[in-house]
């Protein structure tokens, strides 16, 4: 398990806000490991190869967000594994308060992001 960070930017409900909200990242070179987005909260949950770096674009580009402790794993790619892990994490107490997991066919891992409520 590596602990990141995982950061939460509210968009507006049209065409490019998506885009706009993660072009700070692109432009200092901040690459996004993972990205969740739902509507009608207008949400991104983003979690970046370098969590500083990216808070600092964020904060140059006055882009509002918020910041919390993120657990970011690599599971095996296969039926079972994720309630596995999910079920350890449920005997040692940890209650979820986000989570996001993601894959494609035939890859080796599935990487899973979460957080905990504290």
């Amino acid at each position: 398990m590596a602990k990141s960070k995982l950061i939460t930017i509210r968009t507006e409900d049209r065409r490019g806000s998506v885009a706009e909200g993660i072009r700070s990242f692109a432009e200092a070179g901040v690459n996004i490991v993972s990205i969740l987005g739902w509507n009608p909260q207008n949400l991104m949950q983003i979690v970046t190869d370098n969590p500083r770096k990216a808070v600092k674009a964020l904060k140059d580009a006055n882009v509002a967000f918020t910041e919390e402790t993120a657990e970011v794993v690599e599971l095996p790619n296969k039926p079972g594994t994720l309630v596995a892990y999910l079920e350890k994490l449920a005997k040692k107490g940890v209650n979820l308060h986000s989570l996001s997991a993601t894959t494609s066919k035939g890859a080796p891992k599935a990487v899973v992001v979460w957080t905990a409520e504290r």
